[in-house]
């Protein structure tokens, strides 16, 4: 009589025991699902608030890696100069990859106005880049704050410009008139 209440205490000890170890694994993943979408939420959210002429944030997750399309309008005044252009985007890259390291990748398409919406830039940074994107945007900022030239296109893997942006000035020349 032992033996069987024995064997069947330690068959369902074995079933708890492993109902246990399989809800500890959905829970991780369930967790792990989670945190993804949090972070897609507050990368969203900071986006929408960085960008003023946003037109398009996609974050993709797969994996636990995150990739991240914007698409929006630049805030120039009467000129647009690039070298600005490339330090507002790479600024926004590296607030992201600071509170969020899983993020592998980001794409941002540069549009002309908000009416035809016309591709002008297309930057992407990949993942060997983010890795040095801190490095590379601090030095920038010394340059900057040093008085010397800039050049924070460093910052993106890949730069695709149409005959648009080719006519837009790449710094702001001291010596002109105009700004």
């Amino acid at each position: 009589m032992q033996k069987k209440i024995l064997l069947i205490s330690s068959g369902i000890s074995v079933i708890l025991l492993f109902a246990l170890v399989i809800c500890l694994f959905t829970e991780s993943a369930r967790e792990n699902k989670v945190k993804e979408k949090v972070a897609i939420q507050k990368i969203e959210y900071f986006t929408n608030n960085y960008f003023r002429y946003l037109d398009k944030d996609i974050i993709k997750s797969d994996n636990n890696e995150i990739s991240v399309s914007i698409s929006f309008v630049p805030e120039i005044g009467s000129i647009p100069i690039k070298e600005e252009i490339y330090q507002n985007i790479a600024y926004h890259a590296l607030q992201i990859v600071t509170f969020f390291p899983e993020v592998n990748h980001f794409k941002y398409i540069v549009l002309w106005d908000d009416h035809s919406k016309q591709e002008v830039l297309t930057l992407s940074i990949d993942e060997d880049t983010i890795k040095k994107l801190a490095n590379i945007y601090n030095e920038e900022c010394l340059n900057l704050n040093s008085g010397l030239e800039t050049s924070f296109k460093r910052v993106f893997s890949s730069i695709v410009e149409t005959d648009e942006s080719r006519s837009w000035r790449d710094v702001i020349d001291k010596n002109s008139d105009l700004p």
